[in-house]
């Protein structure tokens, strides 16, 4: 131990975060004073040879006098009948001119009046946040947190992920960059703006070229969009003045007279922190979704190139090439820095596939009417609202 120390040789240990059924919002941690910040977890290097959750047995024998566990399952707060348990939840790498550990963090829930341990001290969850020190014992809580919080949102530990490994467990680095869809995900009317949108372009496709009630949805069926066919078939002259004129007219619908200002949604943009880039992106055109953005009265909330369709080169929205588009308009090079939100699933199965982290709005399916659900999301929203609840992490205040 003495060498240890001394010479900052890396190590296995274990942290034991105690939690009792009497005050679930609160954990119970060692202390000398009355100063939180000084707070530590039950802590002990893993022998040679000894497996973690064997020292973790250990620790909590020795310290608590706790000599009968029962093993728990992460995400689930055991009954009060089977206590004490003890829960595994993540192993994680700290390193500093202090120390150099692999450790392994557990819950051991127990009733808080049956520990005999002295120097404890019960801090609850919110205070933990606000813990001043950057040594191994804040770093295992800060990532327990981060944990707790993954539970309760249903994040999906998604594979390729830094912070989605739990052998390897890391705090989730904070995206440069955001990008929203607009329709039905800054905002919801029902579908209106969107069916409305749909019918121009069925209108459009039998009075101008002469194609029967129908077969705009089958072109976009077999190419994507319905430009792309109309392009591919020959039905539209290949030109940027052709290509305008279709995109403007069939996007010519009284957006104001569908979308109302949205103070709620306002305020939530304007306390997310500064210091990340927010951008449009949008299968539609820039002109369509700057009068959505107006019309909730956002507008001034996002950068002011808008990514849409003729910016990814009339790729359709789900081609891989407009996510790496997006990212090249952004000045971004690493997908991970991307967080996206978007009411589509094709759209978050290509985000996956590119590397952004891919936040699905709206569980209803415009197309089914029913519930709607993709493996690809990290995290499912009901609404665009819900974003502070998951993601507190990313809002100034």
């Amino acid at each position: 131990r003495d060498a240890v120390r001394r010479d900052n040789i890396c190590h296995r240990s274990v942290f034991v975060v105690l939690r009792g059924w009497e005050a679930q919002d609160a954990v119970l941690l060692r202390t000398n004073d009355d100063d939180a910040s000084s707070c530590k977890t039950l802590n002990d290097m893993v022998h040679n040879g000894e497996a973690y959750q064997d020292a973790a047995e250990r620790l909590i024998q020795q310290q608590l006098q706790i000599k009968e566990l029962r093993i728990g399952k992460s995400g689930k707060i055991p009954s009060k009948d089977d206590a004490p348990t003890l829960v595994q939840h993540f192993r994680f790498h700290f390193k500093d001119a202090m120390s150099c550990i692999w450790g392994q963090l557990y819950e051991c829930w127990c009733d808080h009046g049956d520990v005999v341990a002295q120097d404890m001290k019960r801090v609850s969850l919110a205070d933990l946040v606000a813990m001043s020190a950057d040594d191994d014992h804040a770093h295992a809580l800060r990532l327990y947190l981060q944990r707790l919080h993954d539970i309760k949102v249903n994040r999906r530990m998604l594979k390729g992920y830094s912070s989605s490994d739990l052998s390897s467990y890391e705090m989730r680095p904070k995206p440069k960059v955001i990008f929203f869809d607009c329709d039905d995900t800054l905002y919801f009317d029902g579908w209106k703006t969107a069916n409305q949108l749909t019918a121009k372009i069925n209108e459009w496709c039998m009075n101008e070229v002469g194609l029967p009630d129908g077969a705009a949805y089958e072109l976009y069926k077999k190419h994507g969009t319905a430009l792309k066919g109309l392009l591919a078939e020959g039905l539209l002259d290949n030109t940027d003045e052709a290509i305008d004129e279709f995109l403007r007219k069939v996007h010519d619908i009284p957006i104001k007279d569908l979308i109302q200002p949205d103070p709620k949604l306002r305020s939530m943009l304007a306390s997310l922190d500064p210091s990340i880039a927010r951008f449009i992106f949008t299968a539609s055109i820039s002109d369509h979704a700057q009068r959505c953005i107006e019309a909730l009265g956002v507008a001034d909330m996002f950068e002011p190139t808008i990514i849409d369709v003729k910016a990814c080169h009339l790729e359709t929205k789900h081609a891989l090439a407009s996510f790496h588009r997006a990212m090249e308009i952004a000045g971004i090079t690493n997908p991970e820095d991307c967080l996206f939100f978007d009411d589509s699933i094709k759209n978050i199965q290509t985000a996956r596939q590119v590397g952004w982290r891919g936040i699905l709005v709206g569980r209803i399916g415009r197309d089914s009417g029913t519930a709607i659900s993709t493996e690809h999301a990290e995290v499912e929203l009901d609404t665009i609202h819900d974003m502070r609840d998951v993601f507190p992490e990313l809002f100034s205040s």
